[in-house]
């Protein structure tokens, strides 16, 4: 699956490794969200999943519980 981004495309599993990486160099993963909900991106249930299981994996407690309140905000 594939989502068009500004002037590109940008490969679903592709979006899944940079959010493990940026969640292990920290809050990089809520920044890079933010910027593709500028562009247009919404995150599928999939998605705010994976973030959730990569911060749970990483004993972020706190942050997965911010992202879950984002996931159900934005519905």
């Amino acid at each position: 699956m594939t989502v068009r981004l500004g002037k590109g495309i940008f490969y679903l599993p592709s979006y899944r490794v940079m959010i493990k990486l940026f969640v292990a160099l920290n809050d990089l993963t809520t920044r890079y969200f933010s910027k593709l909900k500028e562009f247009g991106f919404a995150p599928t249930y999939d998605i705010y999943r994976e973030v959730i299981r990569v911060y749970i994996g990483s004993g972020r407690i706190a942050k997965c519980k911010e992202i879950c309140h984002e996931a159900d905000r934005d519905g």
